[in-house]
């Protein structure tokens, strides 16, 4: 499992638990922490994009003499 998915996931179930919470601040914790996690996602995908961008363009090493 990447972290991408653990993040999701964790996402995911944060939604989960505060669709099925009756009380009105424990609900806003989870969403919170929802968005949070949200972000996590965001960034973990940004960071595999740069990661494969820069090893596609590293290419083969020029010759030095």
């Amino acid at each position: 499992m990447s972290q991408t998915e653990y993040y999701r996931e964790q996402a995911e179930r944060a939604q989960s638990l505060a669709a099925r919470s009756s009380l009105p601040n424990v609900r806003a914790r989870l969403l919170e922490s929802a968005e949070t996690w949200m972000r996590f996602v965001e960034r973990a995908e940004r960071l595999e994009q740069t990661q494969a961008g820069s090893t596609a363009r590293m290419g083969r090493a020029p010759r030095l003499l």
